[in-house]
C-alpha cells in the first residue's frame, strides 16, 4: 500500500520530512521577528501584523496569569467566531502554559454545561454576542470568570460588511487553488467551480482526532469525490472492521491512519481511547470509524461510516448527545436520532419519537422542533420528527437504532 500511493506522488514533495521540535508560540515569535510588519491576519478591511499579533497575545497571556490566576495545565474555554480575537486568545492561552478548549460558537447554554464540567474550566474567553449563553454557567458550573471581546475592534470602519458583489470569473483571477474538506464536494458544484475558475477542487480528509488532514488530493492530479492519498509522514490502510485483516485495492473496509497529526487519546476517557487504537504492522493506528476503499493508484474513497454519527453540511452530529438532550423535553418518553437524506445538507437530523401517553394527539412535530431549536446548536437540532408508538429494541432492551437507520436509508433509495 505504501508503494502504491507513490505511483503518482507529486514532484518536488518529500515523502517524509523531519518534524519540527519547536512550539507554536516559538513559531509565532520567529515570524514576528523576521516579518514584524508583514500582515498576519486580514479581517474585513482591518490588518494585524505579526509583531502586533505577538504583542497582543503576550499581553493577554500576562493578564491570564497575573490577574486571572491561570496556571500551567489549566483548561481555558475559547468560545467565539473565527476572528483575530480567536487567534490572539489561542496563542495567549498557550503562552500562559494553559490548554485551549475550543468550543463551537453554535453551541447553546445546555451544551456548554458539558464542556465546562468535563474540562474543569474556570475561565472562558468568548465573543460578545455569545455572552448571554455562557453567563448562566458562572459559579453554578464552576466557571469563575469570563473575558469577552468585540469583533468590531479589528474591522476597518470603511468596510461595508453587507457588500456582496456578484461572483464573476474575472474577480477570481488571483486564485491559484481551491481545497476543502469536512463533507464531500458535490459533483455539480465541483464542475461549476471548474467552469468558473479553471481549477479543480482538491478534497482532503481528516477528523477531530487528527489535528490536520491525513489524506489530500494534490493539485497536480486530483480526483473528484475522493479523499486523496495519505500525506507525508502518514500511513493509512484499509482493514476488515471485524477481523482487522488488511484488505487490498477495491475492497471496502475501515480506514485506519497512523501519523504525527493523530491524537494520543480522549480526555478523561481511557476506555474510548483503547477502543480506537490498534497495533498493526508494528505501528499504532487510529480506527477512523469510516468505511472506505483505495484504488490501484492509492487514492482513498469514503463509502460509509461505522460510527453512529450524522454528517450535516460538514458538521458532525452525535445522535446520543441529541437524544440525551431531547429526553429533557416534558412530553418525550423515548427518542432515537438517525440521519436522513437532505438535498441541501447532504444529510440531516431526524428524530423518531415516542410521546408520553398524555401528550399523544396534543403535541405536534413542530412543537418538538421549536423546543430543540432553543436547547441545541443550529446544526444539531432535528429537522424531521416522526412519531411512533414504540421503538424497536433488542432482547436486552437496547434501542436498535441501526434498524431505524437502515429503514430510513432504504426509503431514500426507493
Amino acid at each position: 500500500m505504501q508503494d502504491r500511493r507513490y505511483k503518482h506522488w507529486p514532484m518536488g514533495v518529500p515523502r517524509q520530512f523531519p518534524l519540527p521540535e519547536t512550539s507554536l508560540c516559538y513559531n509565532l515569535e520567529v515570524a514576528a521577528t523576521r516579518y514584524a510588519r508583514k500582515t498576519a491576519i486580514y479581517y474585513y478591511g482591518g490588518e494585524l501584523a505579526f509583531a502586533e499579533l505577538k504583542a497582543q497575545a503576550d499581553a493577554l497571556a500576562g493578564y491570564l496569569q497575573q490577574d486571572c490566576g491561570v496556571r500551567r495545565g489549566d483548561r481555558v474555554l475559547l468560545y467565539m467566531q473565527n476572528s483575530p480575537q480567536f487567534v490572539v486568545a489561542y496563542y495567549a492561552i498557550l503562552r500562559a502554559d494553559a490548554v485551549v478548549v475550543p468550543v463551537n460558537p453554535m453551541n447553546l447554554t445546555a451544551e456548554l454545561t458539558h464542556y465546562v464540567s468535563d474540562a474543569g474550566a474556570k475561565l472562558a474567553i468568548c465573543g460578545h454576542e455569545l455572552l448571554p449563553r455562557i453567563v448562566p454557567l458562572l459559579a453554578a458550573q464552576g466557571l469563575a470568570r469570563i473575558i469577552y471581546a468585540s469583533y468590531a475592534d479589528y474591522i476597518d470602519p470603511a468596510t461595508d460588511l453587507l457588500a456582496s458583489p456578484n461572483l464573476r470569473a474575472d474577480s477570481l483571477k488571483s486564485l491559484r487553488g481551491i481545497a476543502g474538506g469536512g463533507a464531500a464536494m458535490p459533483e455539480a458544484v465541483a464542475k461549476r467551480l471548474y467552469e468558473l475558475t479553471g481549477l479543480e477542487f482538491c478534497e482532503g480528509y481528516g477528523l477531530t482526532e487528527t489535528a490536520a488532514p491525513t489524506h489530500s488530493n494534490h493539485p497536480s492530479r486530483p480526483k473528484r469525490q475522493c479523499l486523496g492519498i495519505p500525506l507525508c509522514n502518514t500511513d493509512s490502510r484499509i482493514i476488515d472492521a471485524d477481523t482487522l485483516k488488511e484488505l487490498g485495492p477495491g475492497e471496502t473496509g475501515e480506514i485506519i491512519a497512523c501519523g504525527p497529526q493523530v491524537f494520543t487519546g480522549y480526555w478523561n476517557n481511557p476506555d474510548a481511547t483503547r477502543a480506537v487504537f490498534i497495533q498493526h504492522d508494528g505501528k499504532r493506528f487510529f480506527r477512523t470509524g469510516d468505511l472506505g476503499r483505495y484504488d490501484e493508484d492509492g487514492y482513498f474513497f469514503i463509502v460509509d461510516r461505522l460510527k453512529r454519527m450524522i454528517d450535516a453540511s460538514g458538521f458532525k452530529v452525535w445522535p446520543a448527545e441529541v437524544e440525551a438532550m431531547m429526553y429533557a423535553h416534558p412530553d418525550i418518553q423515548e427518542a432515537c436520532v438517525i440521519g436522513a437524506l437532505d438535498p441541501y445538507r447532504g444529510e440531516t437530523v431526524k428524530a423518531v419519537v415516542v410521546l408520553k401517553a398524555a401528550s399523544r394527539g396534543r403535541v405536534q412535530a413542530g412543537d418538538i422542533i421549536e423546543w430543540c431549536k432553543t436547547h441545541m446548536a443550529a446544526y444539531k437540532y432535528p429537522r424531521i420528527i416522526e412519531f411512533v408508538d414504540s421503538l424497536p429494541k433488542s432482547a436486552t432492551g437496547k434501542v436498535m437504532w441501526r434498524q431505524l437507520q437502515e429503514k430510513e436509508s432504504a426509503k431514500a433509495k426507493a
